[in-house]
């Protein structure tokens, strides 16, 4: 049995290196801590502090994320600069539905505008 090799380095793109900083952003903007987000996305804290690190999160979590954060999947990508425009979504909070997997639900009195 030789030494055992060494793995190469992982070399982000600035793309994902700025997907990783939305994603941060993102969750600090909520005051939830990672342990928290990851609970509201179905995956451990752990998984969930990769997403903020070296990892894209995988695209089935995306919109989750983007409706839990208040934030547009535009601003995430870094196609737009504006995060959201508050007046336009409806306040929601995070629930649990069947199967211990997360959703969505409007909170009381906050119905957006017709």
């Amino acid at each position: 049995m030789g030494k055992k090799r060494k793995k190469p380095a992982k070399v982000l793109t600035q793309f994902t290196k700025d997907f990783l900083a939305r994603t941060k952003t993102a969750r600090a903007r909520t005051s939830y801590s990672q342990a928290k987000m990851g609970s509201f996305l179905g995956v451990d804290q752990g998984t969930y502090k990769n997403y903020e690190s070296d990892h894209v999160m995988p695209p089935r979590l995306i919109p989750t994320f983007c409706v839990i954060c208040r934030v547009d999947v535009a601003w995430l990508f870094g196609m737009k600069e504006e995060i959201w425009e508050e007046e336009v979504l409806p306040d929601v909070r995070p629930t649990r539905g069947r199967g211990g997997r997360p959703k969505t639900r409007q909170a009381e009195g906050s119905r957006p505008q017709p």
